[in-house]
């Protein structure tokens, strides 16, 4: 699929939505959690929409459901049934270049209660957050 004919070049980044490269204000107990581990630079971010080196308090992981579907792949005529494993989930994750650090996900909640027959399954992944510092009362 084309977002337009490819007769036209890419868009130049125009600086729309440009990065958040500090905590700011935060009260000073805020962790930072970020899906990448702390000190990593980013892969492909330009030194003029780049953060740097991650600053990361935790661990954080998008876990997908996996959907077992019985397909024939071989094409030969015959019923050969076999059993490929797809995450729906995955086509609808989006990493956005704006926000802290430079990119932030946009994954919609999506439950096929009218699909497949009312199956219920889910498509959106589960996330899980950890942080690396113990646990304080006051």
């Amino acid at each position: 699929m084309h977002r337009s004919t490819t007769s036209y070049g890419e868009q130049p980044d125009a600086g729309s939505y440009p990065p958040n490269c500090s905590i700011g204000t935060l009260p000073t107990h805020i962790l930072v959690v970020d899906d990448l581990p702390d000190g990593t630079i980013p892969a492909g971010v330009g030194t003029s929409r780049g953060c740097g080196a991650v600053k990361s308090s935790g661990m954080f992981s998008l876990g997908y459901v996996p959907w077992d579907n019985q397909m024939d792949l071989t094409h030969d005529g015959t019923d050969n049934p076999t059993t490929v494993t797809a995450y729906p989930g995955k086509l609808d994750t989006h990493q956005i270049g704006a926000g802290y650090g430079n990119h932030f996900y946009q994954i919609p909640e999506v439950r096929l209660d009218n699909f497949n027959g009312g199956s219920g399954r889910q498509t959106s992944p589960s996330t899980r957050w950890r942080s690396c510092r113990a646990r304080t009362t006051a």
